[in-house]
């Protein structure tokens, strides 16, 4: 009877560590693209120019529900703005408060909220690097 409870004992303890190891949170962060946040995985950081003398870069989460802007020269809001997919018939559309962003295949459109205009961009080429592709 000793040995079933202690054997019993012994069990409960290797399936509590197993569950402690499983679900414990790695002390290092997972490596992203380069110029990407650490915070967060991500489909990596793509530089664009408007026209009108526009740049900025955009970063997309893993699971394309969100898309960072950090604007580079000639934008209107200074920070970083995070903007929400948006349902669309083509391409990807993201909105915040600041900005609105609709990509198809290589191109995107910027709309600045608060000038209420749109800015025709392309990815800035790099060449080890195929640009973002949104679709079609």
């Amino acid at each position: 009877m000793n040995k079933t409870y202690i054997a019993l004992f012994v069990g409960i303890i290797v399936v509590a560590a197993g569950a402690l190891w499983y679900t414990r949170t790695p002390d290092a962060a997972p490596e992203v693209a380069s110029g990407a946040s650490s915070e967060e995985p991500n489909f990596g950081s793509y530089a664009y120019t408007c026209e009108g003398d526009i740049a900025f870069i955009m970063t997309a989460s893993s699971d394309m529900s969100t898309i960072r802007i950090e604007p580079v020269k000639g934008m209107t809001y200074p920070a970083v703005s995070v903007l929400a997919d948006s349902p669309t018939d083509t391409g990807r559309r993201f909105r915040s408060a600041e900005y609105e962003f609709h990509g198809r295949g290589e191109r995107v459109t910027l709309y600045d909220v608060a000038l209420q205009k749109s800015y025709s961009c392309m990815p800035q080429s790099k060449p080890d690097e195929a640009p973002f592709n949104f679709g079609d």
